[in-house]
């Protein structure tokens, strides 16, 4: 398994992105992307 994100912040707003990669016998390539915010308040 690999991955790697990256978060940008913006006073009390984060948005952030992920990529994984699963290496999996018997399987073709497998990712996963996500994406999410959020709000600190």
């Amino acid at each position: 398994m690999y991955g790697a994100g990256f978060q940008l912040r913006f006073k009390s707003i984060a948005l952030r992105a992920e990529v994984e990669y699963f290496d999996v016998e018997n399987a073709n390539d497998v990712y996963i992307y996500s994406i999410g915010a959020s709000y600190t308040f």
